[in-house]
Formats: structure tokens, sequence, C-alpha cells
């Protein structure tokens, strides 16, 4: 059977890293780049404390066994003077010899307890010192029984036979010691080797540690200078992008700004034009009911009257649609209101009938805003309220609280209500609830309110049901912007 054919790579597969990276955004980009500075950091201080740590410990057993070995040479020193001064006093008589052996007795077995000491940590040379030193005391019996003998018979010959066996025990002896120091020796020098191996190896470590922290660090560098470079070249990009949006806006605007200066001229031209005819009719019915009193009756008499009505609803409703065309179109004048004056003065400008109470609630806020617009939301609400009663007596309740950064107003009549399917529609421009042939009303204040508190960034809603009333709260902000809608 034919080996079957590897599956070709999906474009996926053959994605190099370089694609992935540019495809990155600049925000990741950015912490990659952060991260391989900071690992290199990270690597470099973990590698000099644990290569510094091992590199002091291994040093110190290194000490700790040249200390070691220099303890074992000054014990053989001690051993081989006790040895020398009793053979040369047997061979010369020489009491001076002796003093080389009775300054050596004392030194040996604190040397050897030291010994012993410093290799508590090594079972098997802590084990070797134990048997070395039972093989020094052997030989320190030998060199008594020696000195002994040789006190007893000054005219010895070396080939006496007593002292001939003692100090060929000695000699044995002696050298059972030298071997087992030096095996000692050899052990602790096994030791050092590979103590001073290890220290070789960490600063090894320690050193290629360096040297990868180095090359990542390079290469953190190579990168942070392609992201800035790349960046600098994206920023230049979209700044040409924005000023060319600039410019593209600047000529919007300034179309936009023509053209909203022609339609505020066509907008005086069509009202100026519209209403005019409209005031000449409203005349021409006067006169002509003036001219005809005596046959009018009183069918035709409401009539005229009907179309008077009609006439000053017209003109009303292109007033109110010039009021709502240029709302958020001027520029805001902003100065200090202290509500509760103003609402005295709009209330005192509608005149309600005295049955009517309007109860505005203490404390009301001082504010800085565009007071005409606050003005006309107020007159709105207030005037609504009165016009829209049912009864020849009403309650209109006025209130303000401060909310996180702005004051929420609450306007409050005892009136017919609302039904909760009229809520969203009475926003709405020429909507009207009762029929146009019994009220007067063009349906645009309440749709000139939403505009208005909207442009502010505010929020209106209406709370009511049938018979129980009606609230309007909408929220103004504390301190309002200069702002301009050309």
């Amino acid at each position: 059977m034919g080996q079957a054919e590897p599956a070709p790579k999906t474009p996926a597969q053959g994605k190099s890293i370089l694609h992935y990276w540019t495809n990155l955004s600049l925000t990741r980009q950015g912490t990659v780049i952060l991260a391989i500075p900071l690992t290199c950091l990270l690597i470099t201080m973990a590698a000099w404390i644990g290569t510094r740590k091992n590199e002091e410990f291994t040093y110190q057993q290194i000490v700790h066994t040249q200390k070691v070995l220099r303890t074992s040479d000054q014990l053989l020193n001690v051993l081989i003077n006790a040895e020398t001064g009793i053979r040369g006093y047997g061979l010369t008589e020489d009491q001076k010899f002796l003093t080389s052996y009775r300054e050596a007795l004392p030194d040996i077995e604190p040397t050897v307890q030291e010994l012993f000491q410093q290799v508590q940590g090594n079972p098997e040379q802590r084990q070797q010192v134990t048997e070395l030193k039972l093989l020094i005391q052997q030989e320190l019996d030998i060199l008594a029984k020696t000195l002994k003998q040789i006190e007893n018979d000054f005219r010895f010959a070396p080939q006496a036979p007593r002292l001939g066996i003692l100090v060929e025990q000695g000699k044995a002896r002696m050298d059972a010691v030298r071997q087992s120091l030096q095996d000692f020796k050899e052990t602790e020098q096994e030791l050092l080797v590979r103590r001073r191996t290890r220290l070789s190896q960490a600063r090894f470590v320690n050193d290629a540690l360096l040297g990868v922290s180095g090359v990542i660090s390079l290469l953190g560098f190579a990168a942070a200078l392609s992201l800035y470079r790349q960046t600098e070249k994206q920023m230049l990009r979209r700044g040409n992008e924005l000023a060319a949006t600039n410019r593209i806006l600047a000529a919007a605007n300034l179309a936009l700004a023509q053209r909203n200066k022609e339609l505020d001229q066509f907008t005086y031209v069509v009202s100026h034009d519209l209403k005019a005819p409209l005031r000449a009719i409203a005349n021409l019915s006067e006169w002509i009911e003036e001219d005809i009193e005596e046959k009018l009756d009183e069918e035709n008499r409401y009539q005229m009257n009907l179309l008077r009505k009609r006439v000053h609803r017209m003109e009303a409703l292109i007033n109110g649609l010039l009021q709502f065309s240029r709302v958020g179109r001027r520029q805001s004048t902003i100065e200090t209101v202290r509500v509760r004056d103003l609402l005295s003065e709009i209330i005192d400008s509608l005149a309600p009938p005295a049955e009517f109470k309007i109860e505005i609630v203490e404390p009301m806020p001082t504010l800085q805003a565009d007071i005409l617009q606050l003005q006309q939301v107020f007159s709105n609400l207030l005037s609504n309220a009165i016009k829209h009663h049912h009864q020849s007596e009403g309650r209109i309740r006025v209130s303000g609280t401060q909310q996180m950064d702005c004051y929420e107003f609450v306007v409050s009549d005892d009136g017919p209500g609302i039904a909760e399917d009229y809520h969203d529609k009475i926003f709405q421009i020429f909507q009207v609830l009762d029929s146009r042939d019994t009220t007067e009303n063009t349906g645009i204040g309440l749709s000139i309110v939403q505009k208005i508190v909207k442009s502010k960034g505010g929020t209106i809603q209406v709370e009511s049901k049938l018979n129980q009333g009606t609230t309007f709260r909408f929220t103004w902000p504390q301190v309002e912007s200069t702002s301009s809608l050309t």
C-alpha cells in the first residue's frame, strides 16, 4: 500500500507569528511589549537571588571543607611531633626531644574533638573520625609504653627486643593513623572538588540566565521600537484622516449654517405671508358681523365666532411651529435663575382664575440656566394644567429636588387626568386629546417642552390616570453649558 499524502496546510496553519502580531490591537501589543522587560527583570532578579544564595552556601561549604583539611593536617603534624620526640629521645637519650612530645600531647585530644565537631553533618566522615580517634589512642598508648621502656633502661641497644617490638608496633599504628587520615582527607578533597564544581555550575547558570535576560531585553527594546514606529505611523495616518474629517465637517457645518439661515428666512417669510391673510380674514369677519349685525341670527353668529376661533388657532399653530423649529438652534444665554421668582412671574402672567390655588413647595433651587427656555417649559406645563382642568376650582403643586448632577421638577394637578394609552402620544406634535371644535389647543406645547428638556440632556415623563390628576416630572442640569446649534 502506498503512503497517504500529507494533508495540505490550511491558511490558518500557514499564518506566521508576524501575521498574528500585526493583527493584535495596539493595546495588546503594548501589553506584550511591557511584559517583556518585566519578565526579563523578574528572571534576572530570581536568577541573581537564587544563584547568590547557592553560591554563598557552596562557598561556605568549601571554606568548611578547607578548614576540615587544615584541622586534619594539624592533627597529623601533632602526632608526628609526638612520635618524632619519642624516637629522638630513644636514639640519643637527649631530653630536649621529649619537649616536642610533651607539647604535642595536650593538643591531640582537642584537635580530634574539633575535627569530630566539624564533620557532624557528614555521617561517613564522622564514622571515619571515630575510628581514627581509636587508632590515635592506641598510638598514644604505644608511645607512652615506649617512653617508659626507654626510661627504665638508658643503656639499651636499638636492637633490644622489647623496645624493638614497641617501635615496630608504634610504626605500624602510626602508619594506620596516617592511612586513616589520608583516606579522610581524600574524602574531603573529593567533597571539595564536587563543591567547587557546583559553585562553577552555579556561576555558569547565573551567567547564562543573565545572558538570556540580556537577549530578552534586546528583543523587548527592538519590539518596543517597532511598536513605537508602527504607532507613530498609525497616529500620523489617523491624524491625516481626522484632519480630512474635520475639513469635511467644517464644510458641512458651513453648509448647514447656510441652510439654517435660509430656513429661518423661509420660515419668517412663510409665517408672515400666512399670518397676514389670517388677520385679514379675522378682521373681515368682524366687519361683516358689524355691518349685518341686525340680520344675523344665533346660528350665523355662532358660525362667525367659530370662523374667528379657527383663524386664531391657525395663527397660534404657526407661532407654535416657529417656536418648535427654533428650539436648540439659538445661542443659549446662561444666567443665574431663582426658580421661585421665575414661577411667580409665570403665574402672574398666566392670570389663573381666583379659584385656582397654585402651591410652590419650598425650598426652590437657584441654578445657572437658560432662563427663556426654562420659563417656556414651566409656562406650557402650568397653562395646560389650568386650561384643561375640568372644574372651576383646581389645585396645582410645583416642587423641586436636587439629584446627583441635576434638579428634578414636578408639576402636579388634580385635573381630569390622562389615560395611560395617551402618555406617549401627548408629546407628539399636533396631538390633542379633545375635539378641535371644543379646544383651541394646537398640540405643539408639550412637543416643545420635550424638545427643550432633551436638548439640555434631561428627561420628562408623565404619571396620570383618568380622574386622578396628572404629574409631569422633568430634570434640568444644575449648571447648564453654553451651546449653540446653528
